[in-house]
Order: structure tokens, then C-alpha cells, then sequence
């Protein structure tokens, strides 16, 4: 079932990752590790299309979700890095027409989920967002708090703001810099805007059934003081939580079921969308864990990364998310030991168990892409591979 390569010093990973399939109900998916600027783990098993018991293969394609934003922020990250890009400039020095909602609030206060506008005042559909024409209605919608004040994560609107900021800072698509800049210099298979002729290597993903929300949700909103305890809780109210997840983008029906649709994985989703393998996510994130260089590849310099280390925002109960969680430059900043004992890691977990980490301090990244969906905020099964991984390091 499973199949690849381990340095030896890795094994606990290949334990973890058998282990996800025998105990943890995993049906398809792929870890991928690098060390030190070189792959130490690249492992795949399980079956892309559970309907055809089509096997997962070594550059099988997995929706990472919000996996998605942290290659959207790779993409700021080397555009501030060659000067194209002033973070701390207003977003309406770029978008005059954004100053009727947004003021002075920054392009910064936008990517680490500061904006205050989590959910747009109207709905919208997919299309509205490839046309360009949600940009009128971003344009009058108001901030849910102050600018700045406050953080809660922007689950969709942080992908339409993005792609609408870069566009005019570049005149490119965020998915054509990603493909241009750093996917194709690194030799890393990762796409926001998948193109036609990669349709055929795409898994299938797996929504959590209805009846295992019910069966664990319900009694967590009621009785669990857990992460999903309180997001239950919130989305029942009619507050930030339920505006920024309740109301996405219309994609038509059977919403999750339709991301298996290549009608939409083909347009660029810079929040949700990108198409990966394990071993290009982590590829990607091995870049930044090595201080901006893989190999002979240089992206950015050291100091580019050093501002990512720290928390340039950080909430004890993020007004969206209701747990604690921060961001630097749109990349993820999560608990210390919830995906590395180092605060200094950042990366991108996505719904379902997707994930994209780096950490500079251990020298480590870490990709790992399933099929399954989870009902759960972080997915046990991938916390269970990244603390096989520091377990290998003897951490």
C-alpha cells in the first residue's frame, strides 16, 4: 500500500504514515520531508479515485485548500523581496478605488487577516470572481471591525483581495508569478490555475459526510470546549464565524464535490485551489526553511525570511477561527506544538489535513497532501506525521 523512500533516520514518519491508513482512516494520500535542502521523505499510498480504486501515484495532484494561501504568500514574499511590493503601503495606493471601504488600512493588515473584511455584503458567485466584477462590490463592502484593531481569518477574502492587489502591483495572475517565479525554477509541481493537460494526474477529494458533522459536531457545539467546540458554537451565531464560512463563493451545487470538477480547478482560487503533490509542496517550503535558496535556486535572502519568524500578527482567539493563531506576511503561525516545537516555523494548513510547513530552526518542510477530508480543524493525521518528524530529529 505504501510506497516511496525513507532516510532511516526517518522512519518513525513511515510509521506514522501506515499507521494513517490502518488507524486513522486515511485513503489516499502523500508525505513529503525535506532536511537540511534535501528530500528525506517522499512516501504515497492508498488509492486517488476510491469509485475506481485508481492507486495513488508519486505526482498524483490533491486540492490542498487553504494550503493554497501560503503559496499565494510565497508569491508577495518574492515580489517585496525584488521591490515590487511596499507591505506597509495603503492598498488604496494600488486600488484607489478600494479607499471608499478600506481607507488607509495596508497591504500587510490585509494578508495577516487584520482587514476586518472576512465576508463580502452581498453574495457572489465563482464566476464574479474570475470576471473581476466582485471587485465593485469589495469596493463598498465595510470592514466587520476597525482595520488593524483586530484578527480574523479571512477565509475566502484574503484569496480575492490578494489576487486583485497583485494583479495591479504585476499585471499577472497570482497563478502564472507562482508557475513563472518559483514553481518552475524549483522543479516544484504545484498549481494555482491547473492547466489542461495535468487534469488526468488529479485525486478525487472526499467530503466529510453530513452524518459525521452531525454525529460530532452537534455534541461538540453543545457540550466540547475544544478549537471545534467553539467554532461550532460560532457558526450557529450569526457573528464573524458564520459570515466568513457561510457565505463563499457560489460554485453551484454540492459545493466541496464540485473542486473534483476540472470546469473549476482550471481558474485560479489563490485561497483554496491550488492543485499539489506532497513532495512540490514541501520542495517549495524546503526554499524558505534554507533561508531562501534550494540548491543552486535562489529566490529571496536571508533577511527576506527573518521577518516570517516572527508573529507580525498573533490573536488568543482569532475573531473567525475561535482559537489562538496568527500570521506574518500571510503565512500561517500557529500554536507552538501543534505542528512544530519551534515558534519560528510558518507554512499553511488546509481544511481536511493539507498541509505546507517550514521550519528554519530544524531546517525542516514538510508537505503532505490527502484526499480525505476531516471534520476537525487540524487533522490528527497530520499533526501525527509532524511530530514523527521532530521524533526522527530527536525533538
Amino acid at each position: 500500500m505504501i510506497a516511496g523512500e525513507v532516510e532511516s533516520a526517518f522512519e518513525p514518519v513511515r510509521r506514522a504514515f501506515q499507521a494513517n491508513f490502518e488507524e486513522r482512516g486515511e485513503v489516499g494520500a502523500a508525505v513529503s520531508v525535506y532536511y537540511d535542502g534535501r528530500p528525506v521523505v517522499n512516501l504515497w499510498g492508498g488509492v486517488a479515485d476510491a469509485a475506481t480504486e485508481r492507486p495513488w501515484q508519486q505526482d498524483t495532484l490533491q486540492v490542498v485548500f487553504s494550503a493554497t494561501k501560503g503559496l499565494t504568500a510565497a508569491c508577495f514574499l518574492l515580489l517585496e523581496h525584488r521591490g515590487g511590493v511596499d507591505l506597509d503601503a495603503p492598498v488604496a495606493s494600488v486600488w484607489p478605488e478600494i479607499a471608499e471601504s478600506l481607507g488607509s488600512t495596508s497591504i500587510r493588515t490585509i494578508l495577516n487577516h487584520r482587514g476586518g473584511v472576512c465576508a463580502l455584503d452581498r453574495p457572489y458567485r465563482l464566476e464574479d470572481v474570475v470576471s473581476g466584477r466582485v471587485e465593485a462590490l469589495m469596493a463598498k463592502t465595510r470592514p466587520r471591525w476597525a482595520p488593524g484593531s483586530d484578527q480574523g481569518y479571512h477565509a475566502v477574502t484574503y484569496g480575492i483581495y490578494a489576487a486583485s492587489i497583485f494583479k495591479r502591483l504585476t499585471q499577472k495572475s497570482i497563478g502564472t508569478y507562482l508557475r513563472e517565479e518559483i514553481a518552475g525554477p524549483l522543479g516544484a509541481d504545484v498549481h494555482i490555475g491547473l492547466p489542461p493537460d495535468q487534469r488526468h494526474r488529479t485525486s478525487t477529494l472526499i467530503p466529510v459526510p453530513h452524518r459525521t458533522y452531525y454525529r460530532n459536531g452537534i455534541p461538540q457545539a453543545i457540550l466540547g470546549r475544544s478549537n471545534e467546540g467553539r467554532f461550532a458554537r460560532a457558526m450557529m451565531r450569526n457573528g464573524d464565524t458564520r459570515h466568513a464560512f457561510g457565505e463563499l463563493p457560489d460554485i453551484g451545487k454540492d459545493h466541496l464535490i464540485r473542486l473534483n470538477d476540472y470546469e473549476v480547478q482550471r481558474h485560479e482560487m489563490p485561497w483554496v485551489g491550488a492543485m499539489c503533490t506532497a513532495e512540490g509542496l514541501a520542495r517549495v517550503y524546503a526554499a524558505w526553511a534554507q533561508g531562501g535558496q534550494l540548491g543552486k535556486v535562489k529566490l529571496v535572502d536571508q533577511s527576506a525570511i527573518e521577518p516570517l519568524v516572527r508573529r507580525q500578527s498573533w490573536s488568543d482567539m482569532d475573531r473567525v477561527l475561535r482559537k489562538p493563531i496568527g500570521w506574518s506576511q500571510g503565512f500561517l503561525k500557529e500554536e507552538t506544538n501543534l505542528f512544530s516545537p519551534n515558534k519560528e516555523a510558518f507554512g499553511h494548513a488546509g481544511a481536511g489535513g493539507a498541509l505546507g510547513w517550514a521550519d528554519p530552526v530544524a531546517k525542516i518542510s514538510i508537505g503532505y497532501t490527502p484526499n480525505r477530508m476531516d471534520w476537525r480543524i487540524r487533522s490528527p493525521r497530520a499533526l501525527a506525521l509532524c511530530k514523527a518528524v521532530y521524533e526522527s530529529l530527536g525533538q
